[in-house]
């Protein structure tokens, strides 16, 4: 007799901040084994090149890591404070790229229950022209009856500056630049943004 088990999901829409660092991590769930699975599908681009987020580990021994269309993408697993690394798809560490293949496998990689941070960004050597779909999924176990999936987009020097968000740009120059380019090209040199509008 086989029994089937019912999965939930749950969704959530997420922002990645440009610049943003490990204090910017959108929280994407609570980790039990057997119980949960968490879903990141996200987008890096040039503007917007890394994304964060932290995660609950909250029982089990052990996490495991599913990619899916992630071609030259790095995913780097960190402490909750992100300033030790645990686990890299790249780089030439090789207890560091040892540790990914565990998170990779069926066993998983042993872990603490606490928090921690999946790092998204460009792998090295790969252009930043255009922008890169991922997708990882992380479980505890060897089931799941719940799956909470966050969908993380890209921000753009645009959005932000619409929503009055500092990006760590000059925002005189960055508007300025914007303009410029969406103008009719008869005004080439703003260098302020208070001159696009004398």
């Amino acid at each position: 007799m086989t029994l089937a088990v019912r999965q939930m999901l749950y969704q959530q829409s997420v922002v990645n901040k440009i610049n943003g660092t490990v204090a910017d991590a959108a929280h994407v769930g609570y980790l039990d084994a057997n119980k949960t699975a968490l879903e990141v599908r996200g987008t890096i681009t040039q503007q917007d090149p890394v994304g964060y987020y932290k995660f609950s580990f909250r029982k089990g021994d052990s996490v495991k890591l599913a990619t899916n269309n992630n071609r030259g993408t790095r995913v780097q697993l960190y402490d909750q404070s992100g300033s030790r690394l645990l686990a890299d798809s790249g780089g030439t560490n090789s207890t560091l790229k040892a540790a990914y293949a565990k998170l990779k496998s069926s066993e998983g990689l042993k872990l603490k229950n606490t928090n921690y941070v999946l790092k998204v960004t460009y792998d090295v050597g790969t252009s930043k022209s255009r922008g890169l779909n991922f997708d990882v999924t992380l479980t505890s176990g060897d089931t799941f009856t719940a799956k909470y999936k966050t969908l993380a987009s890209a921000d753009t020097i645009q959005n932000q500056l619409m929503s009055g968000q500092s990006t760590g740009y000059n925002i005189s120059a960055t508007l300025g630049t914007l303009l410029t380019s969406q103008s009719d090209g008869s005004s080439t040199s703003i260098t302020n943004v208070f001159d696009y509008f004398a």
